[in-house]
């Protein structure tokens, strides 16, 4: 009695204002033995096989307390409190059947989602059970979803508690939880009994913060980085930024992948339909209505190429936030019969294939989706050295 009143004192949770700030000590207890082939998940697709998403997936968990008695090769690692829950040997969690994972993803309206949709679907016809998670009608066009996860789009404590125990509820007996995005991650980090997790770094953070808080979200995402039991980049310059925070066997380099679209509308079609002549050159652009995007500084190019070429246009496929702000934009820079907001488009391969240029204005990007359809469809790609 002694004993279990001990541990429940050391399992108490601090204020919610110390989530960056407390620690524990956690033990990353691995088993004996090789594991089998069928302990490892295949994703990439046309990419490659890639046998890393599981990496050495049977028998490990994540156990915190204070036993005595410790393997020595375990690592010992300072944690917020947040990753903390007392489990003994008498309640690990049980052996999962093999090959039963579940994808969580966080809020996107871009290339994630449709990334995770494919995924499910190609790791699907390779035997996996797949659950996909995620926000209410994350998943809506892309893909199925089996149930509801709030991962928030913001770093509010009481969201990611509130997302933690929505994910417990589904998490049971899986064999991995594969992750899409810090925030995502840091959920799936707060489950007490953890299934293995396969963490991929679609972006990182950058650009958006300054100060202390640039620097505490820098510190986090490190954090989150090393503790993912195994990680996947999507791009060089991620991968050369994740240098001396991911040891080489715990990262992996696989591209996002897509599902092939076909274009279904002539070039004649396109045009008329956005109110280009067809002998007009025209730009594309698809992308989210987000800081990331910069839509902004491509409105001023497309200010300074139409005073170069008075029959240029350009069409923006997309939508987003920032929306109102990139509409106002263009009508401030006299562009509004020159720069056409299609909005979301069921097919912006249509769009692309119809154009004489598509343009890229991120400010960072993993590895996105749009360029690889870009150059599939043999057109000019002009973009921001990013990815």
């Amino acid at each position: 009695g002694r004993e279990r009143r001990l541990r429940c004192r050391h399992d108490r949770r601090p204020h919610l204002a110390g989530i960056l700030f407390g620690s524990a000590v956690i033990e990353q207890r691995r088993t004996n033995g090789a594991t089998g082939p069928g302990d490892r998940a295949t994703v990439g697709g046309d990419q490659g096989d890639l046998r890393s998403t599981g990496a050495e997936v049977d028998g490990e968990h994540a156990r915190v307390g204070h036993d005595t008695n410790i393997d020595r090769r375990s690592r010992m690692r300072a944690t917020p409190w947040f990753m903390t829950g007392f489990t003994t040997d008498a309640d690990a969690p049980p052996s999962a059947p093999s090959r039963t994972v579940v994808e969580l993803l966080g809020p996107s309206t871009g290339g994630i989602r449709v990334h995770v949709g494919e995924l499910a679907r190609r790791l699907q016809r390779r035997g996996w059970s797949v659950t996909v998670l995620g926000p209410a009608h994350v998943m809506d066009g892309a893909g199925d979803q089996a149930g509801v996860v709030d991962v928030p789009s913001a770093w509010n404590p009481i969201s990611l508690m509130r997302a933690r125990r929505q994910l417990a509820r589904r998490c049971s007996g899986v064999t991995l939880v594969h992750v899409h995005g810090l925030k995502a991650a840091l959920v799936a980090l707060t489950l007490r009994r953890r299934p293995p997790m396969v963490l991929t770094v679609h972006n990182l953070v950058v650009g958006t913060r300054h100060g202390m808080s640039a620097r505490l979200l820098h510190r986090l995402e490190s954090f989150i980085i090393r503790h993912a039991d195994h990680v996947i980049v999507i791009s060089d310059e991620i991968g050369q930024r994740l240098r001396g925070t991911v040891p080489d066997d715990r990262q992996s380099f696989v591209l996002p992948v897509s599902p092939t679209r076909a274009v279904s509308m002539t070039r004649t079609e396109v045009r008329h339909l956005h109110g280009i002549a067809d002998d007009a050159p025209m730009v594309v652009i698809v992308a989210r209505h987000h800081l990331q995007k910069d839509l902004p500084m491509f409105l001023r190019a497309m200010a300074a190429v139409h005073r170069a070429l008075p029959a240029a246009r350009a069409v923006m496929v997309g939508d987003g936030p920032d929306r109102r702000s990139i509409e106002a934009e263009r009508d401030r820079l006299g562009l509004t019969d020159v720069v056409v907001i299609a909005g979301h488009r069921p097919n912006p391969v249509d769009e692309m294939h119809a154009a004489d240029v598509v343009a890229l204005s991120s400010r960072w990007e993993g590895s996105p989706l749009v360029v690889a359809e870009c150059l599939a469809l043999g057109r000019p790609l002009v973009t921001t050295a990013v990815g």
